[in-house]
């Protein structure tokens, strides 16, 4: 029954992925006319009603990732989820881990000026699967995902890789942005960043040291 479950899960993935490449294009063909429709139309709202648009559009992105990953639950990241990720850490021997809290960062992400914000938490009931945070760059070029972590409860993932989950959400945010890279910022080991690049990212070390190492994918139409 397990293993009916495994190969079952997987078909559906499949079909999901090619259904999700096909909207992913269709999005981004016409996402530069939408910004630069878009910029025009923000000279004459006010700040609240642009916080609104970006909020709108994550729930577009949790409808889509919702669509495809239906034995998940997938919305922003609240204080009582971040409260519950920070118990990981007593799990996890990497000593960067211990160096920053999702609580912190949730207090962080959820200030005035975080609006254009990558917001993401991936739920199996109750149990917190995976959760990440992201901003996009000034000139919305790129989006740069600045955490991620994974619950280590392999039981609550259903057998499938967060990271693929949260790199798919990130693209898709990154269209409706109208950007066409995503950005993996600060791996914590470069263990972790092989691991990024063998989902199709590039590992980039900047001549400039103060930007940090980041792994890249280039969303191409």
């Amino acid at each position: 029954a397990l293993l009916l479950q495994f190969y079952c899960v997987n078909i559906l993935l499949l079909v999901f992925y090619g259904f999700w490449y096909a909207t992913l294009k269709d999005i981004q063909a016409g996402s530069k006319r939408m910004v630069m429709a878009k910029d025009k139309a923000f000279s004459d709202l006010s700040f609240n009603e642009v916080v609104s648009y970006y909020s709108d559009l994550r729930k577009i992105l949790y409808e889509e990732i919702n669509v495809m990953y239906p034995w998940f639950k997938c919305g922003a990241i609240g204080h009582s989820d971040a409260i519950q990720a920070d118990g990981w850490r007593l799990l996890d021997k990497n000593p960067d881990r211990t160096e920053w809290r999702w609580v912190d960062a949730y207090s962080v992400y959820n200030r005035k000026n975080t609006f254009k914000r990558f917001d993401l938490c991936i739920k199996n009931g109750n149990n917190v699967v995976g959760l990440s945070y992201g901003l996009p760059t000034v000139s919305r070029s790129s989006l740069k995902i600045d955490i991620i972590e994974a619950t280590p409860y392999e039981r609550h993932k259903k057998d499938v890789k967060v990271f693929e989950l949260v790199s798919r959400a990130a693209q898709y945010y990154a269209v409706l942005l109208g950007a066409d890279e995503v950005r993996i910022m600060n791996p914590l080991s470069k263990h972790l960043a092989d691991y990024y690049c063998s989902f199709g990212y590039e590992y980039v070390e900047p001549k400039t040291k103060r930007m940090g190492v980041y792994c890249s994918m280039k969303i191409g139409v």
